[in-house]
C-alpha cells in the first residue's frame, strides 16, 4: 500500500478520525445495551463462562482471518466487517421481540468479538497507508477522535435507554456501524510495487529509504557494509635490512603471517647456500 499524497493526507486523517469515532460510539452503545440486557435476564455468576467463550471464539476468528488475509485488501475487509457488524447487531435488535436465554449469551459473545476485530482491522489499514513519520503526526489526533466517539456514545446511551428502551441501543449501534463504513468507502488506496534501492544494505529499513528519510545510523551502516565488500588495497612497505631488501605486503587477513614467513626464508636462503658451498 502506498502512503496518501501530501495534498490528500489531511482528508485521509479526518476521514480516519471520524470513522474511529463512529466505531467506538457504536461499540459503546452496543456494549451498554448488551450488559444491561444480560444482567437483567441472566445470573451474574454466568459471566466468567461467557468471557471464556469470547476468548475461544476470538481465537477461532483470528485463525480464519489469518488464512484468508493473503491477497485481500485491508480496506475491503474493514468495510465488510463494518457492514457485518451493522447487520448482525440489527438482527439481534429484531430478535429482541421474542428473546430467549440463548439470545443474551449470543449477543454478549458476538459483541465482544466483532468490535475487537473491526477496531484491529481499522488500525492495520492505517498502518498500511501511512509511513512511520506520518503515523507519528496523525495517529494521536485520530485516537482523540476515538475517545470523543466513545464519550458521545455514552452520552447518547443515557438519552436513548430511558426514553426508548434498552433494546434501542442495539438499533442505534447498528446504524453507527453502517455509517462508519462510508469513510473507508471514500478512500482509494492502491497497492504499488515495492522498489528496493540498489545500495541498500542487508536488513536496512527500505520504507525509510523510499520516503526519503535516511537516518544517520542507517547511512553509516550502509557505508560500513560497502567498505566491507570492497577489497582492501595492498600497501607495500620497504624495509631495509643488512642482507638485502625485501617487500612485505599487507592486505587481507592472514597475508601478514604468510609474507612474514616468506621474508624469513629469503633471508636464510643465501646463508644456507654458503653453508652448502663450505
Amino acid at each position: 500500500m502506498s502512503a496518501p499524497p501530501h495534498d490528500s493526507e489531511h482528508r485521509v486523517r479526518w476521514t480516519a478520525t471520524v470513522t474511529l469515532g463512529l466505531l467506538l460510539a457504536a461499540h459503546t452503545l452496543m456494549e451498554t445495551g448488551r450488559d444491561a440486557l444480560f444482567l437483567a435476564n441472566i445470573p451474574v455468576d454466568h459471566l466468567p463462562w461467557v468471557y471464556i467463550a469470547i476468548a475461544l471464539f476470538a481465537l477461532g476468528i483470528a485463525r480464519v482471518a489469518a488464512r484468508g488475509s493473503l491477497g485481500q485488501s485491508l480496506r475491503r475487509r474493514l468495510i465488510f466487517l463494518q457492514l457485518l457488524a451493522a447487520a448482525s447487531v440489527f438482527g439481534f435488535w429484531q430478535a429482541m421481540s421474542s428473546p430467549g436465554p440463548w439470545l443474551y449469551y449470543a449477543l454478549y459473545v458476538w459483541s465482544g468479538v466483532i468490535s475487537s476485530v473491526v477496531v484491529v482491522t481499522f488500525w492495520m489499514l492505517l498502518g498500511d497507508m501511512f509511513t512511520i513519520t506520518e503515523g507519528k503526526r496523525f495517529f494521536a489526533s485520530i485516537a482523540i477522535g476515538g475517545s470523543v466517539g466513545a464519550l458521545g456514545g455514552a452520552a447518547l446511551a443515557t438519552f436513548i435507554a430511558p426514553s426508548l428502551g434498552t433494546e434501542w441501543l442495539l438499533f442505534a449501534a447498528a446504524c453507527l456501524f453502517a455509517l462508519s463504513a462510508v469513510g473507508p468507502m471514500t478512500l482509494s488506496v492502491e497497492p504499488e510495487e515495492e522498489v528496493f534501492p540498489l545500495d541498500a544494505a542487508p536488513g536496512m529499513d527500505t520504507q525509510g529509504l523510499r520516503s526519503g528519510e535516511h537516518q544517520p545510523d542507517q547511512q553509516r551502516a550502509a557505508e560500513r557494509q560497502r567498505r566491507h565488500r570492497q577489497p582492501t588495497p595492498q600497501r607495500v612497505q620497504q624495509s631495509d635490512r643488512g642482507d638485502g631488501d625485501h617487500q612485505r605486503t599487507e592486505g587481507y587477513e592472514g597475508h601478514d603471517a604468510f609474507h612474514g614467513a616468506k621474508a624469513q626464508g629469503d633471508e636464510l636462503g643465501p646463508r644456507a647456500r654458503l653453508l652448502d658451498l663450505g
